[in-house]
């Protein structure tokens, strides 16, 4: 039977059926968990980083599993373009531990990203069944629910959840920094605007998703969160201007409500933004520029220079890696670390760079330009909406964010938006050929 046949109930790719929403959240759940930070110094629960990496692998495996019940054949539906370009980013990342560059535990991580993209190759029938957006129902959904418990654990725990000196909010179980907590907040908020300019949501719960979401943002003090969270619906918006009303709506209101904002309250904004910083830091944005300035020097010759160092922590090691810089030099606007590992690059481009090398950063831009162009070729809708706006995001976290090579909720942004971009496209056709 044609792909232009299939009904909204026929099981795709000769499946079985397709999996209920709850247990698509659940796997989508999973994978969340797998990726994020489970453990950092002020977790409620502390754990080592192998208690650690071996929670993360049991949330991969179980949701493999669940996946697995409802794929019992294993079929995939080839040529998705953002997931071949994943594919191979997961096979480099095991080069340098081929080459006897990287240890134990970039073996571990790089284990991780090829488990993971199994997974969404085998979602990719129940992906594509309809038109894809229930694979972002689900991600709004776990992310809200997130969301909610971040939220949730600031007031419960007001000492450890938040970060002196400006008590930025961060999890505490699961032990998320500020940034990523910003990071799940900022998607949650666009996807509750998205889904209801596209009339996949209702007004009042959207608007109650979006206050939550906005409020535990703003509670994180991450600007580029933020950024990417307007900048994101600019361009989401934008795109559905045309075809929707409420989207039209919601738009004019945003637009009203900052300028508003911005007119009768720009003293507290910008001490918001400054977040108390003094000029230097500003100048060297907290210290990263010494350190982004320090990676390409540091990074080893030969096989390295092409495929990185091997997956790790996203750190520089503190040790003398500059010409002059002893182990005792302070950075700028920052204290010295007193984490293993060395400093934080705090950079997508630069940590794909030390960790994969040239390969790595090019196929992490082709990812993210393969979002982009399979968006723009879709026609205007929700689905062309959301996977603009997850690039966004993603293109903007890059900027002072780590993680978009590797298994990260950016990435699996990206490998969700090529889902439904791929479901879209696929439902455009069967438009097309079905009769009227």
């Amino acid at each position: 039977m044609g792909a232009s046949t299939v009904s909204l109930r026929t099981p795709p790719f000769g499946l079985v059926g397709r999996p209920p929403l709850r247990r698509l959240t659940c796997i989508v759940a999973l994978l969340v968990l797998s990726s994020i930070e489970l453990n950092n110094p002020h977790a409620l629960l502390p754990m080592p980083n192998v208690v650690e990496q071996a929670l993360k692998l049991t949330f991969l495996l179980v949701a493999l599993a669940l996946t697995v019940r409802d794929n019992w054949s294993l079929r995939l539906v080839p040529g998705i373009p953002v997931l071949v370009a994943v594919t191979v980013l997961a096979a480099s990342t095991m080069v340098p531990v081929l080459a006897g560059v990287a240890g134990m535990d970039s073996l571990v991580r790089a284990s991780r990203l090829c488990l993971l993209v199994l997974i969404a190759w085998l979602l990719s029938p129940w992906a594509l069944a309809v038109d894809g957006m229930e694979l972002a129902r689900a991600q709004f959904t776990t992310y809200a629910l997130l969301t909610a418990v971040f939220l949730t654990q600031g007031a419960l725990f007001p000492g450890a959840a938040h970060e002196p000196p400006v008590g930025r909010l961060r999890g505490v179980l699961p032990a998320c920094d500020p940034p990523r907590v910003a990071e799940i907040a900022a998607v949650t908020a666009g996807l509750a605007v998205l889904l209801c300019a596209g009339r996949l949501l209702g007004p009042r719960l959207s608007l109650a998703i979006f206050v939550m979401a906005l409020a535990t943002l703003l509670a994180t003090h991450t600007r580029t969160a933020l950024t990417s969270l307007g900048l994101g619906l600019v361009i989401a918006l934008l795109s559905l201007f045309r075809e929707s009303r409420r989207a039209r709506m919601v738009f004019t209101l945003m637009a009203l409500a900052s300028a508003v904002a911005l007119v009768l309250a720009w003293n507290p904004i910008n001490a918001y933004l400054l977040r108390g910083q003094n000029e230097q830091e500003l100048s060297t944005l907290t210290g990263r520029r010494v350190v982004w300035a320090a990676v390409p020097k540091a990074q080893p010759p030969g096989i390295a220079r092409w495929f990185g160092i091997g997956l790790g922590p996203k750190k520089l090691d503190g040790r003398p890696f500059v010409d002059g810089w002893p182990s005792s030099h302070r950075l700028p606007g920052i204290p010295i670390t007193t984490q293993p590992g060395g400093f934080p690059i705090d950079s997508g481009w630069l940590a794909a760079y030390r960790e994969q090398g040239y390969v790595g950063v090019g196929l992490t831009a082709g990812i993210i330009l393969a979002v982009i162009v399979g968006a723009l070729r879709l026609r205007r809708g929700p689905a062309r909406a959301v996977a603009l706006f997850l690039a966004t995001v993603v293109a903007v976290s890059t900027i002072t964010e780590t993680g978009v090579s590797e298994a990260s909720p950016s990435l699996l942004h990206l490998m969700f938006a090529g889902l439904l971009i791929e479901g879209a496209r696929r439902a455009e056709r069967r438009a097309k050929v079905s009769p009227a």
